[in-house]
């Protein structure tokens, strides 16, 4: 079979990726004010988090306990403190009071886009126009709260660190949208918190376990040049019935294969940061793997009907309850149909071994005053290196 058949290569010199070292660390990242903010240290053992001033009941601290109670213990992990989540606002100001159909449309991430239309007649002052979107919005669903003055209308995330994004038009006078303050959310702190320390390569966070909170992270995640896997543990009912809004279900929908779901009913357990310290820490170049059946050791087996389980598994969750006469993490799936764990985490390994080989190459040939001809024989150089991976 030729090479061309099993993968396609692209070499870049630039490009930045997981070095081998740091591909079986995995960061807890956390709000309690021990660390500075930014900070990061890392440890080998809970009492390393005890003498970084954390207590037993921190949830970074559980977090890392449940890492290390496991069967196959990474050397390190880190933990890291994120800053403050803020609360986006936007203004809308009506110029003028004009007949008309004034739309506003507000998008959320991962979540539907809804646009909410006015019909203006007869009015007697602008704040027809803002009393008229006002109760339109605070009519719908979405989690923005709204305040209306005479000729302002303010909208607010309910959820601070939640981004929105709106779009404005009329028929009638003009509106004026002014973004007044700027979300932060974790797509900015976990920016911050790259900047100091990159390497890494699993994540869980010890808090901020909401659906909304967790699609922030999923989308960095998602769309981060640097291959990382997101673990996320939810309490949320709406895993168990199979909602459309689920976060595995949103997920699922626009394909994000980079977070991974576990449904778990505990909401102070942190069952997935032992699941994550375990599996990640196998050496992917002498072995494979499967994140299915884990037993997670310090962690109670949720009690599930079958047909809780399957709505779980029908939107690319995941559970943990008991096989036999232990529990089982299960099925070890990412959101996207038909891709399972270790195939993401082994395309991952097969990317960070190829990059640094090609990168060694590279460097070999051009201290040596010389570089990989652009003919057969270069590209045999590189064919062999593959091979090799292989």
């Amino acid at each position: 079979m030729s090479i061309d058949a099993v993968t396609n290569i692209n070499v870049s010199l630039v490009a930045p990726f997981i070095s081998e070292d740091s591909a079986e660390i995995v960061m807890i990242t956390g709000r309690t004010a021990v660390l500075d903010v930014n900070e990061v240290i890392t440890c080998a053992t809970l009492e390393d988090v005890e003498d970084a001033g954390f207590s037993t009941s921190d949830p970074e601290y559980l977090a890392a306990t449940s890492l290390r109670l496991q069967g196959l213990l990474p050397p390190t992990f880190k933990i890291g403190r994120l800053g403050a989540q803020v609360a986006q606002v936007d203004t809308i100001t009506p110029a003028a009071f004009a007949d008309g159909t004034y739309t506003v449309t507000i998008t959320m991430p991962l979540g539907a886009t809804v646009t909410y239309a006015f019909v203006g007649a007869g009015m007697a002052s602008v704040n027809d126009v803002v009393t008229g979107l006002k109760n339109l919005i605070d009519a719908g669903t979405q989690p923005i709260a709204t305040t209306g003055s005479v000729a302002t209308l303010i909208l607010t995330a309910e959820n601070a660190g939640q981004a929105f994004t709106v779009t404005v038009a009329t028929t009638g006078s003009t509106l004026a949208l002014v973004h007044t303050t700027p979300n932060t959310g974790y797509r900015d702190l976990l920016d911050d918190l790259e900047a100091v320390d990159a390497e890494w390569y699993g994540h869980y966070a010890s808090m901020d376990r909401t659906k909304d909170q967790a699609a922030e992270r999923a989308i960095w995640f998602e769309t981060h040049t640097m291959r990382r896997l997101n673990l996320e543990q939810s309490a949320e009912a709406d895993l168990l019935a199979g909602t459309d809004t689920n976060i595995a279900k949103l997920l699922k929908t626009i394909g994000y294969k980079r977070t991974i779901v576990l449904y778990y009913s505990g909401a102070t357990d942190h069952g997935m940061a032992g699941v994550a310290g375990d599996r990640l820490s196998v050496d992917l170049d002498d072995h494979t793997t499967t994140w299915a059946h884990k037993t997670i050791t310090g962690t109670a087996v949720d009690v599930l009907t079958t047909t809780q389980q399957a709505a779980i598994e029908a939107d690319g969750a995941n559970y943990y309850v008991k096989v036999g006469e232990a529990g089982s993490f299960y099925p070890g799936q990412t959101p996207v149909s038909g891709i399972y764990i270790d195939a993401v985490t082994s395309a991952d390994w097969l990317h960070r071994s190829l990059t640094a080989l090609h990168r060694y190459r590279f460097q070999q040939i051009s201290n040596q005053g010389r570089k990989i001809p652009p003919n057969a024989k270069g590209i045999g150089i590189i064919e062999n290196d593959a091979r090799g991976i292989f």
